[in-house]
This record gives structure tokens, sequence and C-alpha cells, in this order.
């Protein structure tokens, strides 16, 4: 394929692909040809401002440091809109075997999504190839990559998530460790836990207990009005209620679902109601006799559709991530009315410990994180592992996936 019509291609995801106003910055600059930029200041103090509706980026593998430093050049006044790399690597850059290229090249992706917030919409690469038989050269290949900045990702879901460092489950699951190990406590001044029942004390730990930001739930609880009082979602009571029982006692509008409890929907207390529905991606039921309804099928049937979700709990036993799976990649809008997620993961879904399964969880993570959801609770569930003191080499295939922890994120 020739590279101009790759990058044709590549901006048609971002339906952009007649834009005019473009600029091609070549990595090392004595590389660069007439049509394209000179970068000849990349010092960490004064790197270049770099504009253009469209920006090209081409570069050698080797040249890394650079390329990152000429994606911190882009201007992010809303002028960018498409960032498109093509990386080119040669058998003469690899030292020590391929897969030194390809942890290069890892790094440098996750340098552009995690530290310079550009997300990948489309990639496509140029096979290794040989010139002409009677005048052979080194091998190389070229991996085109598309990124849009994170303010224009809009509706677009987020659909790709570099492999974290060799790509391998160990590597995988310490990427995710690291993710639910490290809330960011700070984001909230007064968190609360709510719930949980004495019976269901572990050592330090209470079963069916939710941290819980009250910064700007506070101010709704007291609220008099059913307008303008707290809503909340609890998605899986199991015959617990102490966490719906506890936000319904400070003044909340609660609704809670669960299909498998047996009992009829029904009205709890003055702004409580259980009902007997399930949440599901489709309608179809896990078993004949559930009532399953999308998320957006809730809303409508409660009539809440546009009004805001303060608190949106899911406890479902392994079904959060079909849930946020369908969400965040068909419907990515739809939690931008939600305030608050808690939720419970469960090792189902983790079957075999498989690095592209392992992934697929940290990009839905991830793609909470990109969408303003800000982790700032995390606890480990006593029926697993805790992953902060996992030892990853030597216990990955004994787990197989048997962790559970308590996530708390609140939009930021």
């Amino acid at each position: 394929m020739q590279s101009s019509s790759l990058e044709e291609r590549l901006l048609e995801p971002v339906q952009s692909p007649k834009m005019r106003n473009r600029t091609v910055i070549r990595v090392p600059a004595y590389d660069c040809e007439d049509n394209c930029k000179v970068l000849t200041d990349l010092r960490p103090d004064k790197p270049p401002a770099i504009t253009g509706q469209v920006v090209f980026i081409h570069g050698l593998i080797t040249q890394s440091y650079d390329i990152r430093r000429s994606v911190e050049a882009i201007r992010t006044d809303g002028t960018n809109k498409v960032l498109i790399t093509a990386i080119t690597t040669k058998n003469r850059h690899i030292k020590k075997g391929e897969e030194n290229f390809a942890l290069e090249l890892y790094n440098l992706f996750h340098s552009l999504y995690f530290h310079h917030n550009w997300i990948p919409v489309a990639a496509d690469h140029q096979d290794c190839t040989k010139s002409h038989r009677h005048r052979p050269q080194r091998r190389h290949c070229i991996t085109w990559v598309a990124w849009i900045p994170l303010e224009g990702l809009g509706r677009l879901p987020l659909t790709y998530i570099p492999p974290a460092a060799d790509g391998s489950s160990e590597s995988e699951l310490q990427r995710l460790a690291s993710f639910l190990t490290r809330p960011t406590e700070d984001v909230c001044r007064n968190m609360q836990k709510l719930g949980g029942t004495r019976q269901n004390v572990y050592i330090d730990f209470i079963d069916g207990q939710y941290a819980v930001c009250l910064d700007r739930l506070l101010p709704k609880m007291l609220s008099m009005s059913m307008a303008n009082s707290c809503l909340v979602y609890s998605f899986g009571v199991n015959d617990d209620w102490s966490f719906d029982d506890a936000l319904h006692g400070r003044g909340c509008e609660v609704h809670s679902f669960d299909p498998s409890s047996g009992g009829a929907s029904h009205k709890r207390g003055l702004r409580h109601w259980f009902h007997a529905w399930g949440l599901g991606t489709r309608t179809n039921a896990l078993k004949p006799e559930w009532k399953m309804l999308t998320y957006a099928q809730i809303r409508q049937k409660l009539g809440h559709e546009g009004r805001p979700v303060d608190v949106l709990k899911l406890d479902m036993e392994g079904s959060e991530w079909s849930f946020l799976e369908s969400t965040l990649m068909d419907h990515p809008s739809m939690l931008d009315a939600v305030d608050q997620l808690i939720m419970e993961i469960h090792p189902e879904g983790f079957e075999g410990m498989q690095a592209r399964v392992i992934r697929q969880r940290s990009l839905l993570l991830h793609h909470l994180e990109k969408r303003g959801f800000t982790l700032f609770k995390s606890r480990v569930n006593v029926n697993g592992p805790n992953l902060r003191s996992f030892d990853f080499s030597n216990r990955l295939n004994e787990t197989q996936g048997h962790f559970m922890y308590e996530l708390s994120f609140i939009k930021i």
C-alpha cells in the first residue's frame, strides 16, 4: 500500500480526509525533505510550536525521544485535529532481537497515550519488504497510527490500548495491578464508607460497604425537593440492603435492582424502590424467568432520561465487565450523566489469565479514566489476593485471576 493512500485511509475514522492544513515532521531532521518541517530545537525548556489540522510525524524508532519531544510541541489549543505517526524500524536498529524494537515501540505508544492524552483511532502497517532482487536492502517495517486529542474523543469509543511492556500476561497483570492499587484519594475531600453489616466482618473488611465521596453529594442529600435530591442506582443487592438504605436514609432517591432475589418489584421507602430487573447488554436473560433491560431502557422506563445519576453502583458477580464493554464501546456518552461509579470487579472473565483478556480489562478501566472518571478509593476483597503484594512471576498461574476489588470513581 502506498503511504499517501494509507494516510488518507487513517483519516477516515475522524471524518477528516480532506484537511488541507497539514504539517509534516521528520525525525531525525536530516531526513527532512522540501515538504516537511525541520525541528532544530528540541530542548526541554523551549520546544518549538507545531501547528496544523493534521500533523504527520515520520521517524525512526531509534529517535523515539525526539518523537516524544515533537509531540509535546504540538499546540493543544483546538487547532490540531489529528496526529499520524509513522515509525520506521530497520534490521540495523535491532541489536538483540526483534523484541527490543517492540518494547521501544510499546514505550512510545504508552507515552503518547498516557502522558500526552492522544487517543489512537486507527492503525496499520507496511509489511517488511526488500527492494529489487539485484540490489537487496535491509528489511524494514513502518507502523502507522492515527491519533486524536483527548478532547476530540467525543462519542468515539476507545478501542485500543498499547500492550504492557512485552505484552505477556505477567506484564499485563502488573499494569492492571498498578491501576487498581494506586487510587488518587486527594480528589475527594469528604469520603465516607457506607453500608455493610457486622455479621459480614472478616478481619478489617466489612462486606457490602462502599466508599462514597460526599463533596458534591452532601448538598443534594439535604435537599427537600424530590427533583433536586441525589439519585442512586444500585445494581446487585443479594439481600444486603445496608448500602442502599444508608443513602436513602440520608435523603437520596434510591432505585435497587436485582432479578435473582425472587421478589417482585415494590416500594421499600419514601424514596426507595426495588425493581426485579437485571442490567444486561441485551434483553436476553441468563435465566428465563429474569427480566433483563439495558441501561438506556431502564432510564427510559423510570422517566430519568436527562436526569443526572449521582451514584451508580455495580455488584453483579462478573457481569460488570460486559456492561462496561457494551456501554463504553457502543454508547460511551451514556455515562456522561453519572457522577460517581462504584463497582466490585470479579474474577469472571479472567479465565486462563490470557494477556489479551487482561489487556481488555485494562482498556475498559482506562477508558473510564479518559472519560473523566478518577479512581479515588480501591479496596481488595478478602476473598481474593492483594495485587499490591502479588508475586507476578511465580503466582500468575496459581491465582487464575481470582481477585476482587471494590472501586470507587468520581467524575472530575
